[in-house]
C-alpha cells in the first residue's frame, strides 16, 4: 500500500505582493516543498498613502487568492493558513478584505502581528541554519515593516518591530517629494534603536551571526553576484552594499528591469531597501549577512506540518 501524505499551502499577503508555498508532509513527518507561486499584488500602495484599500486593489487581491484556491484543488490541498501582514495591519478597511476573500474561495485570511510575523520567520531560519551557541540577530524585511529578532542560543529574547518597509518608504517619499538616495532622512528616528536592543538583550556590542530574509535582501544578494561580481548570492556584506547603492542610484526603475531582470515592483523599491538594510548593518556592527531562501511562508508551512495529529497517519481497516 502506498504511503499515506497530507498536500498543504501557506499563503502570505505581504505589503509587495501575494505569495504561495506548495508543500507535502509524507508518513514520517517530513515536509517537501512542491512549488512556490507570486502575484504582485501591491497591498501597501494604497494601505500607506490612504489608509484604506481601493475597490481595485481588493479586487486584484481576491483575483489573487482564486487562482491559488485553483492551484490547490489542483494539487490535493488539505491545509491551508494565510497570513497578511503590515499592509492589512494598516489599511481600516482590511476586514473587508478578509470577507470578500473567504466569501470567494472559502480561505480565512488571518492578520497577525509583527511579533508573530517575526517568530514565524525565525522558526523557519533556525530549521536551515544551525543557531546553538550563537547569538544571532535575524534582520526579517517585509514591504512595509522591518522585524528585528535577537536570539541566543536558538531562544528568542527580543522581537523589535519598525515601520520602516521599503514599500511605506517610498510612499511616504512620493508624497513628501524626496528623491531614492534621500531615503536615509526617514530613518533618523531609529538610529541607535538596533544598537540599544542588542546591548540590552545580549549585553555586547555585536551578535555573533547576522541573517536576512525578506524579498528584497534576497533580490540584495542576487544583485551581488550581478554588480559586485562575487559568486554567492546566500551573503553580502556592508561594502558590497555600498556598490549596490551607488550602481542602482545611476539607474532609473526602467532600466533596473532591464538590466537587472528585476521585476518592476522589487525595481522601485530595491535602493531603498539597500539603505534601510545598510542602516541596520551599521547598527548592529554586521561584518557579513547570511541570506536563507526562507521566508514568512516557510515558517507557516513548517507550522502546518507540525499540527498535523498521528491520527491523521492512521489507515482505515481494510
Amino acid at each position: 500500500m502506498a504511503d499515506k501524505s497530507v498536500n498543504i499551502a501557506a499563503i502570505d499577503a505581504g505589503s509587495n505582493g501575494i505569495k504561495m508555498l506548495l508543500g507535502e508532509v509524507d508518513e514520517q513527518g517530513t515536509l517537501w516543498e512542491l512549488d512556490s507561486v507570486r502575484e504582485p499584488v501591491r497591498l501597501g500602495q494604497d494601505a500607506f498613502t490612504t489608509g484604506a484599500f481601493s475597490d481595485q486593489t481588493v479586487a486584484a487581491a481576491v483575483e489573487a487568492f482564486i487562482k491559488f484556491k485553483e492551484l490547490m484543488e489542483a494539487q490535493g490541498v488539505e491545509r491551508v493558513r494565510a497570513v497578511a501582514t503590515s499592509a492589512c495591519r494598516n489599511a481600516r478597511n482590511a476586514d473587508e478584505l478578509v470577507r470578500r476573500v473567504a466569501d470567494r474561495t472559502g480561505i480565512e485570511l488571518e492578520i497577525i502581528d509583527g511579533l508573530e510575523e517575526a517568530r514565524l520567520v525565525f522558526q523557519a531560519v533556525s530549521r536551515k541554519i544551525y543557531l546553538k551557541d550563537k547569538d544571532v540577530l535575524l534582520i526579517d524585511m517585509g514591504g512595509g515593516s522591518v522585524e528585528i529578532t535577537v536570539a541566543r542560543s536558538g531562544r528568542v529574547l527580543a522581537i523589535e518591530s519598525m515601520q520602516i518597509g521599503p514599500v511605506r518608504l517610498l510612499e511616504r517619499m512620493r508624497r513628501e517629494g524626496l528623491e531614492e538616495r534621500q531615503a536615509g532622512k526617514l530613518l533618523s528616528r531609529y538610529e541607535g534603536a538596533v544598537r540599544d536592543l542588542i546591548r540590552r538583550e545580549l549585553e555586547t556590542d555585536a551578535p555573533d551571526l547576522w541573517i536576512g530574509t525578506g524579498g528584497n535582501i534576497q533580490a540584495l544578494g542576487q544583485l551581488r553576484t550581478q554588480l559586485c561580481r562575487k559568486g554567492n548570492p546566500g551573503k553580502i556584506k556592508p561594502s558590497d552594499l555600498d556598490v549596490i547603492l551607488e550602481k542602482l542610484l545611476e539607474m532609473k526603475v526602467d532600466r533596473r528591469v532591464k538590466r537587472l531582470r528585476l521585476k518592476p515592483d522589487r525595481a522601485d523599491t530595491i535602493a531603498i531597501a539597500a539603505i534601510v538594510l545598510r542602516m541596520v548593518l551599521a547598527e548592529a556592527k554586521a561584518q557579513r549577512l547570511i541570506i536563507p531562501d526562507i521566508g514568512l511562508r516557510h515558517g507557516l508551512l513548517h507550522q502546518l506540518a507540525q499540527e498535523l495529529k498521528p491520527h491523521q497517519w492512521i489507515r482505515p481497516a481494510q
